[in-house]
């Protein structure tokens, strides 16, 4: 190198001659230079170079040929040779190679070599991937195994950095030469340090392959050396197999409830088909084997079915092993019958005229029923096949008329369970363990096979708090002793995964403990990071939002209610602590969360992720300024003031993903520029006032979120110039400068704060951007439009964006007195303007904010795919739109419509050109809310036809609407309800008559009077309903919860309630009031005599100090007091 140092400045000015002439004719491609070689000569002569023998590269053109045509330039005499424009630089580096020393010529030979290695080192990376693949599924165990495994992912971290490096410097050389003007590229030619770059960047990535070939090389001979042999390996762990047994360590009143509810079902359903099919699902150890344990040895299920056979499937079935196990199971022999064929034609004979209940325990695929049971069991008389799945597709599958999801156990049925592993049986243990184990309890957050196992690690502790508080505050929730019990039954699901699902549900447990993860970050960061694989005609976002969804088909996320919606394809999930403990344990090594100046530096030096929890007032990561980190992944979340030092941009050159949130983090160094691999910037919630310029220059950058930024007011210029962004937040941050040119990023899908300007500006940068600057943007998958006030009334700027889900409309009120209605111009011109945005038919996601004309727009009721639907601040529309026709509509949201009286026909879009239409109305709606609609008074349907209203409406929530008179009684034959929440209804009196089969109804701050003839109610919650004089004729009410501190005694309906309900013995009441009406409740006190008729009671003051809890059977009684 100190050679070609020496050489340069001469080199250069040798160089910049040739680069002028090549350029002034390169631009006519039929152009010829022909140079004589004693010219050359001439040239190079003070240099004590000479010309050298032009040999051909197998890469480039030929740079240099003889002519056959005419002398040029007069006096040049000899041999002459063609130069061709776009390789001129590489062909006089090759020209005069020779002639510089050897280590020179050798790096310029390696050049003309790069896509040889380039190559060798794609074939070799597909062969590490096979090797990962194979290895990630099987035994990990050994120190070596771990150790070459752990290289083999070095290696590809280091050659996905090269190969990105590689098509940067390729791609900017190729934007520079098509972009650039003739004189811009003569002056970059001419000027030495542009040239001598570009040709150092190819050395030095050249080397990076050349050794990265010999250190996988080198790995190889050292997995012969060690004898880590691929072929050996066999997984650690099979799939347990299970029997009817049932288990011993059954609690709860949980899994009575659900058996008993399966067994109805089952009773309903199997006489009036041959086959009736029932799936149990849930995620490993969540106790579906037990429930269906059982339901097996349920009297009512051995009384009618004299044939009852239980087999375990398991992953890897055999479906000839499944069959002999069914006959076997029989009482009968499979004698010589050994084929499938001969194995269905016994088992047709056995059941054939026979009632039969079949358990298929852990199915994993559907075709264990549909390939292999099917046809030999349809010659029973008749059927039930109770199967039990963490799959939900599996469910589907095989036809189940009815699918069970599993849920998880109450606080007080895992206490129980804890206590029975744990061996503490004494009342004196019990009360004195109980608020520790509660909290213990409460981390196993529902999961009998959690509570299991730390039950049994507590069963090894002595019998105090002191010892129990170890277990709970101890690092042991993250150690290896506790996941290597834990995670069995999760393994089992984490190795059926496919290696980008495993690495997709790795990188979930970076998540903060008992956070809500939004799918849209994992799908940004998981593409940013490379995990998501391109499939041919589909989105990368398409692809990773179905790896998001099968891990919450697996059970290995939770989905979170979207608006109350149940669905699995929800939009925000959570991981449980154990799962994500189990996640740690598995990428113990590679990922981290939590401080790093806890790990050695040789432990952070392996790290591809990290998510560190702040602890002081500047983020430390251990080492020095020199130590480079292998992160892939940075992520920082402070809530207080946090400087984020420079020297940490210095050290993780290879990150793709940086996420730094929180109002502590008040600035970003012009370093950041310097991250080069940078493909997801996460800067929301932050404090930042400006960015960094050097931000534009992150090419490869996909992904920027800038949301509630509140400090932050302008946008660099330089923005518009990241042209592989897909994704782009700006929501909720107070811009007011942005630059022009947004059209530009053509990839974007995402969009969110896309600020309207009223008028074009001269210059560069303008208040916000015109609707005409979306055009361009056909890729937009989502889309939030702020400030449509300043939209021209002309825009149809929605036209053509066919690729549309999601779409937010907002406007920003017009400035009045305190409850003023915008004026009559106001009101027309925002709804001309919103008759325009007619958004595409595929839209499923509809956000409408703060308009304020007096009449919704006209498209509404034509979104035909629309799924979700949210009015809110719609303060001046009069009536509310007719949605009943929307035959997707999951979810209906209205909020704060404060001028709307009434809703009435219309709203169900029933009354069509004077005539009913006899459709059903809101067809797929499970969830409807109203809320903050202060002069709303009245409610109706139409009379005809009320079995056509709301068909499949399993939630309705009424808050703050105090003039409203009454429910309407159209609600009476909506049989699908399962959840009545009302709220601040001070006009409502009475509600009665509702004969749905109610799982909740939560009544609150309410004036009502009278709760009556509401029979399929299964639980009841009254807070501050002092009003309540009678509740009667709620037959199957299993729980009620009661909270009130403003009066000094039990409710004065509760006696007689108690009196004409006949099932009290299964009656659970949970009582929050002042410490007057709890000393009433004490044993003896004057209140007693009613506490002692429920089955159990937990009275307790609001702050938890005082409490009482009573069980009738088995008797037991608790108190502080």
């Amino acid at each position: 190198m100190v050679i070609l140092l020496a050489v340069e400045d001469s080199l250069a000015s040798l160089f910049g001659i040739f680069v002028l002439i090549n350029l002034f004719f390169s631009h006519n491609n039929d152009t010829n230079i022909f140079y004589s070689t004693k010219f050359i000569h001439s040239l190079v002569r003070p240099y004590e170079l000479s010309p050298i023998e032009i040999k051909k590269s197998p890469h480039f053109p030929l740079p240099f040929k003889k002519s056959k045509g005419k002398k040029k330039f007069g006096s040049m005499e000899g041999p002459r040779a063609v130069f061709r424009g776009p390789k001129f630089l590489d062909a006089l580096v090759d020209d005069f190679s020779e002639k510089l020393k050897s280590f020179l010529r050798e790096k310029v030979v390696s050049v003309f070599g790069v896509r040889d290695e380039f190559n060798k080192l794609q074939d070799k990376m597909k062969y590490i991937k096979s090797m990962l693949t194979d290895a990630k599924r099987r035994k990990m165990d050994d120190s070596v195994t771990r150790t070459w495994i752990d290289e083999l992912i070095d290696v590809m971290h280091d050659a996905d950095d090269i190969i990105d490096d590689f098509r940067s410097q390729f791609e900017k050389e190729s934007e520079d030469g098509a972009s650039s003007s003739l004189v811009n590229q003569v002056a970059s030619k001419l000027n030495p340090k542009s040239w001598y770059s570009a040709i150092c960047s190819r050395f030095v990535i050249n080397d990076r392959i050349i050794e990265l070939n010999k250190k996988i090389d080198e790995i190889n001979k050292n997995r012969q050396t060690f004898s880590v042999d691929m072929n050996q390996f066999q997984s650690s762990i099979n799939s347990p197999q299970t029997s009817s047994i049932i288990d011993s360590d059954i609690v709860g009143w949980e899994i009575q409830r659900n058996t008993r509810k399966l067994i109805e079902i089952i009773a309903r359903n199997q006489d009036q088909r041959k086959l009736c099919l029932v799936a149990i699902i849930g995620m490993g150890g969540i106790g579906k084997t037990t429930l269906a344990q059982n339901i097996f040895h349920d009297p009512l299920i051995r009384n009618t079915f004299p044939e009852r056979v239980w087999v375990s499937v398991s992953k890897e079935y055999s479906a000839i092993e499944v069959l002999q196990s069914i006959i076997n199971e029989m009482n009968s022999n499979t004698g010589e019958a050994r084929t499938i064929s001969e194995l269905h034609e016994q088992l047709s004979r056995k059941i054939k005229g026979k009632r039969f209940f079949l358990v298929l325990d852990d199915v994993w695929q559907s075709m264990v029923w549909t390939d292999f049971l099917k046809r030999p069991l349809q010659f029973a008389a008749s059927g039930v096949i109770l199967l039990t799945t963490r799959d939900k597709t599996v469910a589907s599958g095989v036809g189940a008329i009815y699918v069970h999801e599993v849920e998880k156990l109450s606080k007080r049925s895992c206490w129980e369970l804890l206590c029975k592993k744990a061996y503490i049986e004494k009342e004196e243990d019990m009360l004195n363990l109980r608020d520790v184990g509660m909290r213990i309890v409460k981390k196993c957050d529902g999961l009998p096979l959690a509570t299991k196992v730390i039950g049994c690690l507590l069963a090894t502790k002595n019998k105090d708090r002191r010892e129990w508080e170890k277990v709970l505050q101890s690092s042991a929730w993250f150690n290896n002793e506790i996941c290597e019990e834990l995670p069995r039954a999760l393994l089992i699901s984490f190795k059926d995964l496919a290696p980008p699902l495993q690495d997709c549900f790795l990188y979930c447990s970076l998540c903060a403990e008992d956070s809500v993860i939004s799918r849209s970050d994992i799908v940004r960061e998981c593409i940013a990071e490379g995990i998501i694989q391109q499939r041919e005609d589909e989105l990368l976002e398409d692809t990773a939002e179905e790896y998001y969804n099968e891990l919450i088909r697996r059970g290995l996320l939770q989905p979170v209610r979207y608006y109350y919606i149940k669905q699995e394809n929800s939009v925000r999930c959570r991981m449980h602590d154990i799962v994500r403990t189990f996640a740690h344990y598995i990428a113990r090594g590679c990922n981290h969360y939590g401080n790093p100046a806890s790990l050695s530096l040789d432990c952070v030096r392996k790290l591809h992720r990290l998510s560190i929890s702040c602890q002081g007032d500047v983020a430390i990561i251990p080492g020095n300024k020199s130590d480079a980190l292998r992160l892939k992944t940075l992520v920082f979340s402070c809530p207080y003031p946090l400087t984020v030092q420079d020297e940490i941009f210095h050290r993780i050159k290879s990150v793709r993903v940086l996420v730094l949130n929180g109002r502590g983090i008040e600035k970003i160094p012009d370093s950041i520029g310097d991250l080069k691999h940078l493909r997801l910037l996460d800067l929301d919630h932050t404090s930042i006032s400006m960015l960094p310029n050097s931000l534009c220059s992150l090419n490869h950058l996909q992904t920027l979120h800038l949301q509630n930024c509140q400090s932050l007011q302008v946008l660099p210029q330089g923005i518009t110039r990241l042209r592989n962004l897909r994704c782009l937040g700006l929501g909720e941050t107070p811009l007011i400068s942005v630059p022009k040119g947004i059209g530009r990023l053509k990839f974007l899908n995402e969009l969110k704060g896309f600020i309207v300007a009223r008028e074009q500006r001269s210059g560069d940068m303008q208040s916000g951007w015109q609707l005409d600057e979306l055009e361009n943007l056909t890729q937009l998958r989502c889309l939030w439009l702020d400030k449509l006030e300043n939209a021209a009334i002309q825009s149809s700027a929605l036209a053509g964006k066919c690729n549309l889900k999601t779409l937010q409309l907002a406007c920003t009120l017009p400035v009045g007195g305190s409850g003023q209605l915008p004026g009559e111009d106001d009101c027309r011109n925002i709804e001309e303007t919103f008759d325009k945005l007619e958004p595409p038919q595929c839209l499923e996601y509809l956000f409408l904010l703060r308009f304020f004309g007096r009449r919704f727009p006209s498209w509404l009721e034509n979104l035909s795919f629309l799924t979700y639907l949210i009015l809110e601040s719609c303060i001046s529309c009069l009536y509310l739109p007719p949605l009943g026709q929307l035959q997707h509509l999951k979810c209906l949201r209205i909020i704060g419509a404060r001028s709307i009286v009434s809703i009435g026909p219309e709203f169900m879009g029933t009354v069509i050109s004077g005539r009913s239409n006899l459709r059903p109305c809101f067809p797929k709606l499970e969830f409807l809310r109203i809320e903050e609609m202060p002069n709303w008074e009245e409610w109706s349907f139409i009379d005809q036809v009320p079995e056509k209203f709301f068909p499949s409406l399993l939630q309705i929530d009424i808050v703050y609407c105090p003039k409203l008179k009454a429910l309407p009684d159209q609600l009476k034959h909506i049989s699908s309800l399962e959840e009545l929440y009302l709220s601040g209804l001070q006009g409502i009196s009475k509600i009665e008559n509702l004969t749905a089969h109610f799982e909740w109804i939560h009544i609150r701050n309410s004036s009502c009077e009278k709760l009556s003839n509401i029979p399929g109610v299964q639980h009841l919650s009254l807070v501050g309903c002092s009003a309540l004089r009678c509740v009667e004729n709620l037959d199957a009410l299993q729980s009620l919860y009661l909270e009130d501190e403003t009066v000094d005694h039990l409710p004065e309906w509760l006696p007689g309630f108690l009196n004409q309900h006949h099932n009290n013995d299964d009656m659970k009441l949970n009582f929050l009031c002042n410490m007057t009406v709890l000393q009433r409740c004490l044993l003896g006190g004057p209140d007693w005599h009613i506490i002692e008729k429920f089955s159990y009671i937990r009275a307790f003051t609001k702050d938890n100090t005082a409490f009482i809890e009573y069980q009738k059977q088995p008797y037991s009684y608790h108190t502080n007091l």
